[in-house]
């Protein structure tokens, strides 16, 4: 190997750098390099091979030792070795950042490429009972080793209820697919104990609860069932400071579960909304707490609804029925495709006239009392 590379010349380290990332990328699709050819010789049967020749191994060590070494005798004679002498000459500079790039280039495809290779090992409960449709999965599950038939018809009944919201959500976003939601019913639990585990946005949400104290049309738990999970679909990309399209997340988990109703809830009266404030939701929601937030989005919601049903859902639908990368391409897609310029397109609306048409419709809204902080 290294005869061959000494007559690729000032290439010999470009050369060496696509090789390795080869062997790393054969790697990363099952292919162990590590039990073939001259790395297998030295296994740990090494000791014993005049007992058993590895004979497919020996063969494929020759072949490409042999291959290696015409291909450096062919660089090292051909055109009477004028380009070996050519590849011995410095690298220009145009040449360097050449290789520079496509280097740099390299690795960073390759990181994206693993980045979203990576494999989360999905939850799998025995004895859970699932519903499974168009791209939505519920999974409940019985923390206790033998589930009474109370609990059992519980857990069925769960399954269905939240499947059937949640496959409505789906559709009225246009989204193709859900992350899975897993619900653990845990006897010990009273009816207000709600707990969320931390999990990898690509295995779903799981919550546990107590399914016989609990109901599954509560609007509580829907809210927070869909703040969770829309946020997991997103892979938690408007949960990061700055993010402007924070509120309409949290407007749109308080809205759908009480978009039937008319009774309107106390929110808190705030000063002016600026655009500013809704570019940087995060610190809204600091300042007044996550209930609060999302009430105060979803006054934010019902004047684009104004604009019309069509184009309210078109504008929700593209903020969170998007399908986004769990890579940094996430980043050019929001670069592309900011909430402003949606709310522009999709409704007519202005940032500034929202927020003006926002700040008018709080102090028309039922006050609950208190003043929100300008972040």
């Amino acid at each position: 190997m290294s005869f061959t590379l000494a007559f690729t010349g000032r290439y010999r380290l470009p050369c060496l750098l696509f090789l390795v990332l080869g062997i790393l990328g054969m790697h990363s699709e099952g292919f162990d390099v590590a039990k073939h050819g001259p790395l297998a010789l030295l296994n740990a049967s090494f000791g014993y091979e005049r007992h058993s020749w590895p004979l497919e191994d020996l063969v494929i060590t020759l072949s490409s030792a042999l291959i290696i070494a015409a291909l450096g005798f062919g660089l090292g004679s051909a055109r009477h070795a004028s380009i070996a002498a050519m590849l011995a000459e410095k690298m220009s500079n145009q040449e360097r950042l050449m290789f520079s790039l496509l280097g740099l280039t390299a690795l960073l495809g390759f990181g994206l490429t693993q980045q979203a290779r990576v494999k989360t090992q999905p939850i799998d409960r025995p004895g859970a009972v699932d519903w499974v449709k168009d791209g939505v999965s519920v999974h409940l599950a019985a923390a206790v080793e033998d589930p009474t038939h109370e609990e059992l018809t519980a857990l069925q009944r769960w399954s269905e209820v939240l499947g059937g919201f949640l496959n409505e959500t789906a559709v009225w976003l246009r989204r193709d697919h859900f992350p899975p939601v897993h619900v653990v019913h845990r006897r010990d639990y009273d009816a207000s104990r709600l707990e969320w585990q931390s999990l990898d946005t690509r295995q779903g949400v799981l919550v546990r609860l107590n399914v016989l104290k609990k109901d599954p049309a509560e609007l509580e738990l829907r809210e927070e069932l869909l703040s969770h999970l829309l946020h997991a679909a997103l892979h938690d990309r408007l949960k990061i400071k700055g993010d402007s399209g924070g509120w309409v997340l949290d407007g749109f988990a308080y809205w759908w579960p009480r978009r039937q109703q008319s009774i309107q809830e106390p929110v808190r009266l705030s000063e002016a909304l600026s655009p500013e404030q809704l570019d940087g939701w995060l610190k809204v929601r600091e300042a007044v707490g996550e209930n609060e937030a999302r009430r105060l989005a979803s006054v934010a919601l019902s004047c684009i609804v104004e604009a019309g049903q069509e184009p309210y859902r078109d504008f929700m639908a593209a903020i969170l029925g998007r399908k986004v990368p769990h890579h940094s391409g996430a980043l050019i897609q929001e670069w592309l495709h900011p909430p402003a310029s949606l709310l522009r397109q999709l409704t007519g609306l202005e940032w500034r006239q929202l927020a003006e048409r926002w700040s008018q419709k709080l102090k028309t809204q039922p006050q609950s009392g208190g003043a929100m902080t300008r972040p």
